[in-house]
């Protein structure tokens, strides 16, 4: 499969990028190129521009689809729009920052 990762150098790129290469994938990671990282393969593509930007970012791809984009970095709702009708499936990863207080009940929701 082509697969794009969005992101794909911070601290849980690297071991996506690698598991889906050992899995036999073909893997190009989109990112704004402020810092490279040695555990990814030097074959494997690297597409530089604002994934902030869904502009940007269709410059950069062009006409290109993908079977499946993991988008782990950037605006995941214009990307997920952007990425409509340009890949198989799409896994968008995200997160939030949470504090416990000490003491202090977790709200249920």
């Amino acid at each position: 499969m082509q697969v794009l990762v969005i992101g794909g150098t911070g601290p849980t790129g690297p071991h996506l990028v690698n598991g889906l290469i050992d899995q036999g994938h073909t893997v190009s990671i989109l990112h704004t190129g402020r810092h490279e990282v040695d555990a990814i393969p030097a074959h494997v593509e690297h597409i530089h521009t604002d994934p902030f930007d869904v502009a940007q970012v269709g410059a950069a791809l062009g006409g290109r689809t993908f079977d499946l984009v993991f988008a782990m970095y950037g605006r995941l709702r214009d990307l997920a729009r952007y990425f409509q009708g340009r890949c198989g499936r799409m896994v968008a990863v995200g997160g939030v920052p949470a504090s416990v207080i000490t003491g202090q009940p977790l709200a249920s929701s």
